[in-house]
């Protein structure tokens, strides 16, 4: 979609009617920066972009659910013609995973509660072509996080800066290779959840918290997994998440516990595959030890 297709979208609603008048403003922040703009005239001012059909259903769903999580959208019918018309929210993105607001994690509760509830599943398997209101993906995930605990290549070229930071990592993989099967046994018997995959300080807004980004918002999973690096060293948000999570509600604290360390662990294999892969990000030693020294603060907890 072009921005002057975009333009003759916006210009059938009674507010942009004078769609000249306003000032488009392109956002390059992200992998892809085409298509996303700040509109803005006078005092007034919206963040506008081109969906993708997932999100248009996840966001459709999202404003019946009612949740605080994401910034005010406006304008749903624009929705369904693949437009996105939101509040603009100014702020820096999360620049640690221990600065988490805890009412956004009660929002994510509530997210995953109203996200998995059986209309909406049945809705979310129809648009994604599945019959099945119950969905094993259990043999997927096992075969992901196996795969993930062997792939370890490039932590071990990353040898070559000769930083401490480095060892620390290869020392804790090993550690937990250690317990490598009954961590797989857990993590795929942990109830699994309809929500929004790549939950990541990248995709969370400050003052107030929001979470943005919803290209993988219905993915399916082992619950607990987005938020884990979240909830790791946050005792607060963690008591948090159990209050309002409807799925926590079912299970002990100490199962809850095993299922928070057992996530993390497939977070901590899966950042080794990919973050430490994809685009080839530590190609120079500063950035790799800027890079593993904040990851380190999270993952460390697995070794206790």
């Amino acid at each position: 979609m072009e921005l002057n297709e975009l333009k003759i979208i916006l210009s059938h609603e009674e507010k942009f009617k004078d769609i000249n008048k306003w000032k488009f403003k392109e956002i390059t922040h992200g992998t892809v920066s085409r298509h996303k703009y700040i509109v803005s005239r006078k005092k007034e001012k919206y963040f506008i972009k081109q969906i993708k059909d997932n999100e248009q259903f996840i966001l459709l769903e999202l404003i019946k659910i009612k949740s605080n999580l994401i910034p005010r959208i406006f304008y749903p019918n624009l929705l369904k013609k693949n437009v996105l018309v939101q509040q603009c929210v100014s702020g820096k993105h999360l620049k640690s995973k221990k600065a988490i607001d805890i009412k956004l994690v009660r929002e994510f509760a509530k997210f995953q509660n109203g996200l998995n509830k059986e209309e909406i599943i049945n809705k979310i398997n129809k648009f994604s072509g599945c019959n099945s209101t119950v969905i094993d993906e259990s043999d997927f995930f096992r075969k992901g996080i196996y795969s993930n605990f062997d792939y370890d290549k490039d932590l071990f070229i990353l040898k070559k800066f000769k930083l401490p930071i480095v060892d620390k990592f290869i020392k804790l993989l090993n550690y937990i290779r250690k317990d490598k099967e009954n961590i797989i046994d857990d993590f795929c018997k942990m109830p699994f959840a309809r929500q929004h995959h790549d939950f990541k300080e990248d995709n969370i807004i400050c003052n107030p918290q929001k979470l943005v980004d919803w290209g993988s918002s219905y993915g399916h999973g082992p619950f607990l997994f987005d938020l884990a690096p979240f909830l790791v060293n946050n005792e607060k948000a963690f008591n948090e998440f159990i209050k309002y999570s409807d799925i926590c509600k079912k299970y002990s604290k100490e199962q809850i516990k095993r299922w928070l360390y057992v996530a993390l662990v497939a977070n901590f294999v899966s950042l080794l595959r990919y973050r430490l892969n994809i685009g080839g990000y530590f190609k120079n030693k500063k950035q790799c030890k800027k890079f593993l020294e904040y990851e380190y603060k999270t993952y460390k907890f697995l070794l206790k």
